[in-house]
């Protein structure tokens, strides 16, 4: 199973309907429906005669329908909480999840958030753990698969990489130190770590201090760029076919945090 392309695409839960309808058994008479099955007794005059086939004697019916009824139950899955792949074994594995998870996270919240200003608060949040994990995987990268390293650098990552990178020149021109970068860093995996992916803006536990430093960088950060949805630098079309088969085949997400499509 070759991996044909990735794509960092935003996950969203879809909620099937179950339709009924009839349809008749007849398949030349369709619209019909069928008669309900029946029994019919006729009861004799206990005082004449038993009445023949022919008669025009009414004769008392009694008649027994069998409804038969179909019940369907529809068992809803239940969501995985938490980004996987965070604690994972392999750097590799472990930043594309904090890579990957972060972007879904913010991708969902940009498409279906309804305060602009909350969703940048989301990205400038994942900006010092994106920028963490971009560099390790650049590091870490195999090297099995140096010939598409830099592709896989600039443009798998680098999308997404160069635009957290401004919501992180926003919180250092808002007065973060290297202090409150790393807290931040904590306070968003304990998001991923937790979060509810039926829910469009993740829990966000932080200090009122660093809360409010946010909330300025997210204002300027956001008077910067465009909604994620709508930001054509987000667009890629890379190919490098054996890292994403890497990806898919060796990290704990098994690419659900990026669109992958495969052929058998």
């Amino acid at each position: 199973m070759d991996p044909m392309a990735t794509r960092l695409v935003i996950m969203t839960i879809v909620a099937a309907a179950l339709a009924t309808g009839c349809s008749s058994d007849d398949p030349g008479d369709a619209g019909t429906t069928p008669a309900p099955i029946s029994t019919t007794t006729t009861s004799p005059d206990p005082t004449g005669p038993a009445p023949s086939p022919t008669s025009d004697e009414p004769a008392d019916e009694s008649t027994t329908v069998i409804d038969t009824t179909t019940t369907t139950s529809v068992v809803a899955a239940v969501p995985e909480v938490g980004v996987p792949g965070l604690d994972s074994d392999l750097v590799v594995c472990r930043a594309w999840s904090r890579f990957a998870g972060s972007f879904q996270v913010v991708a969902v919240a940009a498409s279906f958030g309804d305060d602009p200003i909350e969703v940048a608060r989301l990205e400038v949040a994942a900006a010092p753990v994106v920028a963490d994990a971009v560099e390790e995987m650049v590091a870490e990268w195999p090297t099995e698969l140096a010939d598409e390293a830099d592709l896989v650098a600039d443009g798998l990552l680098g999308p997404y990489a160069r635009r957290s990178a401004r919501a992180l020149d926003a919180l250092v021109a808002a007065g973060a130190d290297d202090d409150e970068l790393a807290e931040l860093a904590d306070a968003w995996l304990a998001a991923l770590e937790v979060r509810d992916p039926t829910e469009v803006l993740p829990t966000l536990e932080l200090d009122p201090e660093l809360d409010a430093l946010v909330t300025t960088a997210a204002v300027d950060f956001e008077s910067q760029v465009v909604p994620i949805p709508l930001d054509p630098s987000l667009v890629t079309d890379v190919d490098v076919p054996r890292s994403e088969e890497f990806l898919f085949e060796t990290c704990p997400d098994r690419g659900t945090l990026a669109g992958t499509e495969v052929e058998g």
